[in-house]
């Protein structure tokens, strides 16, 4: 009997003990499974971002994307980033182009060069070599064009107003760089005149072109014009008659058109008529010499 007893007794014993053994090693395994740990991933996330950005600042591959600062820059205007074609020269300011398959007229803003085609007018001086000159320069290229919000887009000729470039160089500085006309402004200043202005003083100190002290010897000398009853091209004026005059008076004009026309005192428009010598313009002694120099008298 006490031998059963005792035997029971160490059975509820082991039992007891495999009980705790099994509870001690669930309660392990919760504190290795449940615990904690360090949150990994934002420190993943940390490194990735930085050596993400290290990477965009030393890949190839994203040196090619536009910076802030080439976002912010402006394009050309599309009638300054358009080439055209160059058909043909008329003269030093005015040339014709291909504008858009119709072969259009353009007048050159903010310069004047001498008469070569006017047939109101002889050829001026300096005229056809400004002309010759522009030919040379632009005669089949192709050039951009550029307008100015200050000036009409079409003059009464219905010829385009545009600024020209070749090759990106602005061909009517040009031409008043190298003395192959003048700075001219029609009614309201355009956004280059100061410049042009400029360009066109530089070119008179420096002798240039038109402005060489003997460029323009045979027109505007008196001595070297031919005379009325030896050149059968000038037509014999009999009335009114020729006015001589002492003090060199006779004001020799140049209009918009480029047609020379002289004025006398005494005629409507004489006080209001303006000289200006850069332009051409002149003084005569006597009616005969204007109409030797090419120029017709007023009619009013």
């Amino acid at each position: 009997m006490d031998y059963s007893k005792r035997h029971i007794d160490n059975n509820i014993f082991a039992g007891l003990f495999l009980i705790c053994l099994f509870i001690g090693s669930i309660a392990g395994m919760y504190s290795v499974f449940m615990k904690p740990r360090p949150d990994t991933n934002k420190t993943s996330t940390s490194d990735t971002t930085t050596s993400g950005s290290s990477s965009e600042v030393n890949s190839p591959k994203d040196s090619t994307k536009p910076s802030q600062s080439d976002l912010t820059k402006t394009e050309p205007n599309d009638s300054n980033s358009k080439l055209y074609t160059v058909l043909s020269v008329t003269d030093g300011d005015t040339i014709r182009i291909d504008y858009d398959g119709t072969n259009t007229p353009l007048r050159i803003i903010g310069i004047d060069t001498p008469e070569t085609v006017d047939e109101r007018t002889t050829v001026q001086c300096f005229g056809q070599e400004a002309s010759d000159y522009l030919k040379s320069k632009l005669t089949g290229k192709k050039v951009s064009i550029e307008s100015d919000p200050t000036q009409s887009d079409r003059d009464k000729y219905n010829r385009l107003l545009r600024y020209v470039y070749l090759d990106g160089k602005d061909v009517g500085l040009d031409i008043i760089t190298n003395g192959y006309g003048h700075e001219y402004t029609y009614n309201v200043p355009y956004n280059k005149q100061a410049q042009y202005k400029t360009a066109e003083s530089t070119a008179e100190q420096n002798n240039l072109g038109l402005w060489a002290p003997t460029a323009c010897n045979n027109v505007t000398s008196p001595s070297s014009a031919p005379s009325p009853t030896t050149t059968e091209s000038t037509p014999v004026v009999t009335t009114p008659v020729p006015v001589q005059t002492t003090n060199c008076n006779i004001k020799g004009n140049i209009s918009n058109k480029g047609e020379k026309i002289y004025h006398v005192p005494g005629q409507q428009y004489y006080d209001v008529t303006k000289i200006t010598e850069p332009k051409g313009e002149r003084y005569f002694c006597s009616e005969a010499e204007a109409q030797a120099a090419g120029w017709r008298r007023s009619k009013v």
